[in-house]
């Protein structure tokens, strides 16, 4: 399946315009360049010669143009892509100029330019700002396990149902969230979803009756469920009496 062509701005299509009366229908450039717009009939004579030299009328700096506006870059692909793999092992992802920065004193072949550069370059070679996705490493059976532990259909009606949700405290530096960070277009970074240095934790329920109040609360961390279903089995605990005599017998058979 062949790509879409790509649409020609408008600045373009009046150059070709220009290009096409005057080689093709052999109008005079000075009417040409009127009736297109522009000033002067030599900017009309250089764009009907470059149609007819090269094929087209480009002229903003990319490489299929035959005279690109402006000096050459400074950077290549290939420290882009150094840096773009140095921003990848960086934990937040951002700060281009920060990190070329950093490898142009470890390298001094590494060019030295602003971050605006920087970032204008990664663009360039197909890297863009993405918000990454998040990872967590939950384990679906413990959950399933922990499910089936608290159940009790004996509750019927009175049952209530309840969640939560997490606020991270602190600073804009948060592993638990995800983050803008440089990778390649259509490609965003995945980070593990670590748990925050501080958070407070939202509780509320619903029943068939009403809602709850919402609660807050932090420091929760580790604390067991002390929840127990009253339907569920459990195993009768050995008398006391049963140990002593056992104990009591083994040191006669030993006597």
């Amino acid at each position: 399946m062949s790509a879409a062509p790509k649409q020609l701005s408008k600045r373009v299509q009046r150059r070709m315009t220009c290009a096409y009366m005057i080689n093709d229908l052999r109008e005079d450039p000075a009417s040409a360049a009127h009736k297109v717009g522009f000033d002067r009939t030599s900017t009309a004579l250089k764009w009907a010669k470059q149609m007819e030299e090269h094929g087209h009328c480009l002229d903003n700096g990319t490489r299929e143009s035959a005279n690109p506006r402006g000096p050459k870059p400074s950077w290549t692909e290939e420290n882009v892509h150094k840096l773009h793999s140095a921003l990848h092992a960086d934990p937040t992802g951002t700060g281009a100029g920060r990190i070329a920065s950093t490898l142009a004193k470890e390298d001094d072949t590494f060019p030295k330019l602003h971050g605006t550069t920087w970032a204008r370059a990664l663009k360039l070679c197909d890297y863009s700002c993405q918000k990454s996705t998040m990872k967590y490493n939950i384990d679906p059976e413990q959950r399933l396990r922990f499910c089936n532990s608290s159940r009790d259909l004996s509750l019927s009606s009175n049952g209530m149902f309840t969640d939560s949700k997490m606020f991270a405290m602190g600073g804009s530096y948060k592993p638990g969230k995800p983050m803008m960070q440089w990778a390649p277009n259509g490609q965003p970074r995945q980070r593990d979803g670590a748990k925050a240095t501080h958070r407070v934790h939202a509780y509320a329920g619903v029943t068939a009756h009403g809602a709850t109040k919402l609660y807050f609360a932090s420091g929760t961390t580790g604390m067991k469920d002390n929840y127990k279903s009253p339907t569920k089995k459990v195993k009768k605990a050995a008398p006391a009496n049963a140990s002593r005599k056992r104990s009591r017998a083994q040191a006669d058979e030993e006597g």
